[in-house]
């Protein structure tokens, strides 16, 4: 069967990839543009292959230039056909292509080196109003946290509703995910479980 996963939202830099026959997958959602610097943008993409490659050799890339959403389906399509995978790249900058899963870790690799070259650390691709982030933080506060946690998933501590309300559309939005995968508890293999397990949004926000 297809192995489909849709990452990464919020504030969140990485694009995961389980391994399978087929993968598809939604491009990193980002940041203000001063908020990480493209090296610290590598240094959270690597610490994602190190959780599902431990053994595996960081390669030295250097950055050629931060990109945005305009310029990632040509310049993505070509770099990762330059490391050797074929992906296609759709409207909405999500992405597919299809991974024998003994070439799985070669594939994350390709990704990594790719998004060290060209990171994209400078659009809020989702906003959300006052009433939005009301909802948001309630679902954060009575569902996803405990759910996580019943994953063995702990994120940072929820900040008061006024703090979260407040930095809702920064690049100090509070968000689980996020925040399991800059301190490192979270690996491409748990990503799918616990994004089918525990939504990253309620129903009422994902349309």
């Amino acid at each position: 069967m297809p192995n489909k996963v849709t990452p990464i939202l919020g504030a969140a830099l990485l694009v995961m990839i389980l391994a399978g026959c087929q993968a598809q997958a939604a491009a990193p959602s980002a940041i203000d543009p001063s908020a990480y610097t493209p090296e610290e943008y590598q240094d959270f993409s690597w610490r994602s292959i190190m959780g599902s490659h431990p053994d595996a050799v960081r390669p030295d890339v250097d950055v050629v230039r931060v990109i945005g959403n305009e310029d990632f389906p040509t310049i993505y399509t070509d770099c990762m056909l330059e490391e050797g995978f074929t992906v296609k790249v759709n409207a909405d900058t999500s992405f597919e292509a299809t991974v024998p899963p003994e070439q799985q870790e070669a594939f994350d690799m390709a990704m990594y080196v790719c998004e060290a070259k060209y990171p994209r650390p400078a659009i809020l691709t989702r906003t959300d109003d006052e009433d939005a982030g009301r909802l948001l933080y309630a679902y954060y506060r009575d569902d996803l946290l405990s759910c996580l946690a019943d994953l063995g998933l702990t994120s940072d501590p929820l900040p008061s509703e006024q703090t979260f309300l407040q930095t809702l559309n920064s690049a100090e939005r509070y968000d689980p995910y996020s925040s399991l995968i800059t301190n490192g508890g979270m690996t491409i293999e748990t990503w799918d479980k616990a994004t089918a397990q525990c939504p990253q949004r309620p129903d009422s926000l994902t349309n």
